[in-house]
């Protein structure tokens, strides 16, 4: 249930700050446009355009920069749900590793009675 919350805490926050770059963007969209427009009459508002370009390439890399963080917490995510259901992939190999030692005990073991047997 914890971890529940804690999924749907991160997905409404990543929701937000996507929807705040969203918004930016399309505000800066807007303004970028606007500056356009007066752009061919007024040679101060070609320094906003350029401003404006600046801003918006930089509001991209914000948006990308997100999706690729909110990527990296859906493969986290994922793991989790993984080790969840079938626990720690270390305490599987751990497991595994015991037991193939076990077993190499074992064939040790009866190998060093075999040999002794042939001595006697």
């Amino acid at each position: 249930e914890n971890s529940t919350e804690q999924n749907r805490h991160l997905r409404q926050s990543a929701r937000l700050k996507r929807e705040e770059v969203d918004g930016r963007q399309l505000q800066l969209i807007a303004e970028l446009n606007a500056a356009k427009t007066s752009a061919d009459t007024n040679p101060a508002s070609m320094r906003r355009v350029a401003e404006l370009e600046r801003e918006l390439a930089a509001a991209k890399e914000r948006v990308e920069e997100h999706a690729r963080e909110l990527e990296r917490c859906r493969e986290a995510k994922r793991q989790l749900e993984r080790e969840f259901f079938t626990g720690p992939r270390v305490e599987q190999d751990a497991a595994v590793v015991a037991a193939e030692a076990a077993k190499l005990h074992e064939a040790n073991a009866t190998r060093e009675r075999a040999e002794a047997e042939v001595k006697e």
